[in-house]
């Protein structure tokens, strides 16, 4: 899944063709003086309005290629921790501040731990801070995140020589699945002191991908293959088990890290997951995803960001 490289390509055109158009004008209509310097601003005009005709179909793919680029850097993921999921459904709609008195309270719990022990049992105190925080769930719900990025560890196979890529063993991605389970906490961990999840607040969440997603080759230059496969050891696998404990390794795998991008547009309820967990039921759209070599992404394989294969 690219990042739409040709329509890119075209919003350049049409950016360069609108200002050629306001170039010439400006040069000829605009700035004063003589007719020698009239005859020059007419000469830079024209040279506005061919500067594309100019440009080979390379420079015009380096520069949507860019573009797609910084756009994309442009745009923020953050991590599905639970602070930001807690967020993410206010942001959907889930609550109303005005009448879901509990999830305020979850909320603080949440995000605001400290003044949650030292005041929640102080009637006074806590009912001003639970009136602030209406005042700002009411102003600011809109603007919560609702970009993520997930991170998980996959396999890679053999390296095709024939398709310039390595083989993905995870049946899911070579198949192609819309539904993804991301169980980002272990139930034992604590919210404030408390373990377990917040009432209302699933840690979980099941995502519902707007079309399949598929990845049966994770595409490579041999010169990054080679290197990835001289530097892929056991270790490599055996430090990161903390990622899927019911991980199995093939012969021939090797680990990599696939960190997909989702902007979730829409609350479907809630739902249990395959490991038997209450999660909120999202559906979202994939915008953009990387492989890394490494869970943090210090290595990259391939990325959609800018549609090609990397390893500084």
């Amino acid at each position: 899944m690219m990042l739409g490289i040709e329509q890119t390509g075209s919003d350049i055109m049409n950016i360069f063709g609108c200002f050629s158009v306001f170039a010439a004008a400006f040069a000829i209509f605009v700035l004063p003086g003589d007719a020698s310097a009239q005859s020059s601003r007419e000469a830079a005009a024209e040279e506005a309005r061919t500067s594309l005709e100019d440009l080979s179909a390379e420079d015009i793919r380096k520069m949507a290629e860019q573009y797609a680029r910084e756009n994309a850097e442009a745009i923020e993921y953050v991590e599905p921790n639970y602070e930001n999921v807690s967020k993410l459904y206010w942001a959907l709609g889930v609550f109303d501040p005005v009448h879901d008195t509990r999830a305020v309270n979850g909320y603080l719990k949440i995000n605001e731990c400290e003044i949650y022990s030292e005041y929640f049992n102080d009637d006074f105190e806590w009912n001003k801070i639970f009136s602030a925080t209406t005042e700002f769930l009411k102003s600011n719900r809109k603007n919560f995140p609702r970009r993520f990025q997930f991170t998980r560890m996959i396999e890679l196979g053999r390296y095709d020589f024939d398709k310039d890529a390595f083989l993905v063993g995870d049946p899911d991605l070579v198949t192609g699945s819309r539904q993804y389970d991301m169980n980002l906490t272990h139930p034992a961990d604590k919210v404030c002191g408390t373990p377990g999840s917040v009432e209302n607040y699933p840690r979980d969440i099941v995502v519902v991908l707007s079309r399949p997603f598929k990845l049966a080759y994770l595409p490579a230059t041999e010169d990054i293959a080679q290197d990835f496969v001289a530097r892929t050891t056991h270790q490599n696998f055996e430090d990161n088990m903390d990622l899927n404990k019911n991980y199995q390794r093939s012969a021939y795998s090797r680990v990599a890290f696939l960190n997909v991008r989702v902007r979730i547009i829409k609350h479907m309820g809630l739902v249990y997951t395959s490991a038997g967990r209450q999660a909120a039921k999202v559906f979202g759209i994939l915008e953009g995803y990387d492989v890394w070599e490494d869970p943090k992404g210090k290595r990259v394989l391939f990325s959609t960001r800018n549609a090609t294969t990397a390893a500084p």
